[in-house]
């Protein structure tokens, strides 16, 4: 699942920007041996990274900070004008975002992430959908994303290096567009991040032969589903809607996710 590799990328005053501060604290990102966990709130990894060989998972241990050495070194590899571009998938919940927050911050102007939460369908595209309702009531599941154009934008960048795409503002609730810059003088790492990224359904398989790698966080469903309830409140439901819609639409979308696209990972985190 090689693609060709394309020249280097940046982008503008967002969260997503390489070598910027982000909304929360980066050490949420502590490194613990296997098996233990820290107490306390927030995102937390043991670390733990199985790689793929011949199907067959390897386990060995890893801290965020060799991660990031990881793709340093994949970056010093390249020639000149190129990129290496990381697939992130993980149910909701899982801590991409996160994970790309930790790695940016140590990765600084060598790297940006292209989020895939900006493809939502704006609530005004909702609204001229067939089922308006339904659509409200599902966002956040595959059909709620303009999966068609978000390949084809990722696919002109992967060919040439460069390219405009949009962030999303929690906020208001909707995509911010032209807010990232990719540009192909820059940035050597280009992470893209999302749940669905490695599924088998169409369009969005075709995302997999962008990738010089991916990676899938592997979390319990059950922890994703208490961080997507917070996440609720924390955006202004009250508890019993949060948990409502946590089990009717974040759940199922997860349990597809976590069904279908550990098998397509090059590499799988283990997150606690």
């Amino acid at each position: 699942m090689k693609a060709t590799q394309a020249p280097n990328a940046v982008h503008s005053n967002n969260p997503h920007r390489g070598g910027k501060s982000f909304g929360g604290p980066l050490g949420i990102l502590p490194f613990t041996p296997a098996g233990h966990q820290q107490a306390g709130h927030g995102l937390q990894y043991n670390g733990v990274l199985r790689e793929h060989t011949d199907r067959a998972p390897m386990n060995e241990t890893l801290p965020i900070q060799e991660l990031c050495e990881h793709l340093q070194a994949k970056a010093r590899g390249l020639r000149s004008g190129r990129q290496f571009w990381l697939g992130i998938a993980g149910p909701p919940g899982s801590g991409k975002s996160t994970l790309c927050q930790s790695l940016l911050a140590r990765l600084g102007d060598s790297a940006v992430v292209l989020p895939m939460d900006g493809y939502h369908f704006r609530r005004d595209q909702l609204d001229r959908m067939p089922d308006a309702e339904e659509a409200h009531r599902r966002r956040g599941a595959p059909f709620t994303f303009d999966a068609e154009r978000f390949v084809r934008e990722l696919s002109a960048a992967r060919a040439t290096g460069s390219g405009r795409f949009p962030s999303f503002d929690h906020a208001a609730g909707d995509p911010i567009e032209n807010d990232i810059q990719l540009l192909a003088d820059l940035h050597q790492i280009v992470i893209v991040e999302g749940n669905y990224l490695l599924l088998d359904d169409d369009p969005w398989r075709r995302l997999r032969a962008l990738f010089d790698e991916s990676w899938y966080l592997d979390v319990g469903l059950a922890l994703c589903k208490q961080r997507v309830e917070r996440r609720h409140i924390r955006a202004g439901c009250d508890p019993q809607t949060a948990r409502f819609r946590a089990e009717t639409n974040d759940g199922p979308n997860a349990e597809w996710v976590a069904r279908t696209s550990p098998q397509n990972a090059d590499r799988i985190i283990r997150a606690v």
